[in-house]
């Protein structure tokens, strides 16, 4: 029988538990990403491997450092390519900033991706709304940045995937959140 401090114990180590093999995973996930885009496979199946590797549906984000520079490699790939295939490296930037905890660059990610599939018609138009409306509405957002929604839309619209990019490339994310 188990002393009653102990079951406490118990479930903390099986969160831990948890934790490391999420982080494992992701870690695992984005490296089988990098052997993919080496080998020239499609571009869209490393985008989902390393969408996955940053988040997973039951979990909080997570951030693996080389899944930045893979999102930008993804890019530079994909940069003249149709219109479709940059804004969904924009959705996939955000969710690695998002993961990092980097709202602002996340939103700005996710709002150029949005404009992006807007000017298709695609029907990506609405998850990239449903992540930019996720991002703004966290509770934790005003400790990076404070502005309304109407604000920020308004002040970030005219950004081009290539400005961002341009500006982001080197930015080294922390775990903010």
């Amino acid at each position: 029988m188990l002393a009653p401090g102990s079951a406490i114990m118990i479930t903390d180590v099986i969160e831990f538990i948890k934790s490391v093999l999420r982080v494992l995973i992701a870690r695992t996930k984005v490296s089988k990403a990098r052997r993919m885009f080496k080998r020239g496979e499609d571009t869209q199946k490393v985008k989902d491997t390393v969408w996955f590797g940053c988040r997973f549906h039951w979990s909080d984000p997570i951030y693996v450092p080389a899944a930045l520079d893979l999102a930008f490699a993804l890019y530079d790939r994909d940069r003249g390519g149709s219109t479709r295939q940059v804004a969904h490296c924009m959705l996939l930037l955000g969710r690695v900033f998002s993961s990092a905890g980097d709202k602002l660059p996340a939103c700005r990610f996710f709002l150029c991706a949005r404009e992006m599939f807007r000017s298709t018609g695609d029907s990506f138009t609405v998850p990239a709304m449903e992540f930019f409306r996720e991002e703004l509405d966290r509770r934790d957002r005003k400790s990076c940045f404070s502005m309304s929604r109407d604000v920020f839309e308004t002040r970030y619209a005219d950004q081009t995937a290539s400005r961002l990019v341009k500006k982001y490339r080197n930015r080294n994310p922390r775990r903010r959140g």
